[in-house]
């Protein structure tokens, strides 16, 4: 099995990334990253950030997630997978990795998704999210994973 590793988003890397956003799943979700990305990932504040995920030596990117710090100690996440390699089970691996690093310091993970996003609500419930709320009038939903308890992976 591949090393799972984490690094934080870099500027040089807005080239590959940006090239992610001609697929058209990936592009109907998520807003293309600009010059005002980077300014918030990169604020001085810390309140956001970005990671690349990464499976080989060459520190190969397959996702970028992108999180904010949350006051009520979570953080609210929002998880991209390399659209080459969706459905390969990355997601789950990746998820699972994420909560284990960051259980110490943070309490749950949020992430809202779209109604119809059938394939991010199924990797939550996977992952072992639970809906909390629609986040509102709008066509989100609220999952939310708690960090206190072991994962529980649902087939």
């Amino acid at each position: 099995m591949e090393l799972l590793r984490f690094r934080r988003f870099e500027r040089t890397d807005l080239g590959w990334y940006i090239a992610w956003f001609d697929d058209p799943e990936l592009a109907r979700r998520v807003s293309a990253p600009d010059e005002d990305w980077l300014a918030y990932i990169d604020h001085p504040d810390g309140g956001a950030r970005a990671e690349i995920a990464s499976l080989d030596a060459e520190a190969t990117p397959v996702a970028v997630l992108q999180y904010d710090l949350e006051l009520d100690g979570g953080v609210s996440l929002l998880l991209m997978t390399a659209p080459h390699l969706r459905g390969k089970g990355l997601g789950t691996r990746i998820l699972d990795a994420f909560a284990q690093r960051i259980a110490g310091e943070r309490s749950h993970i949020d992430a809202y998704m779209e109604k119809d996003n059938a394939a991010g609500i199924k990797l939550a419930r996977k992952c072992g999210f639970r809906l909390v709320a629609p986040s509102g009038a709008d066509e989100f939903l609220l999952y939310r994973r708690d960090l206190t308890a072991a994962p529980a992976h649902r087939r």
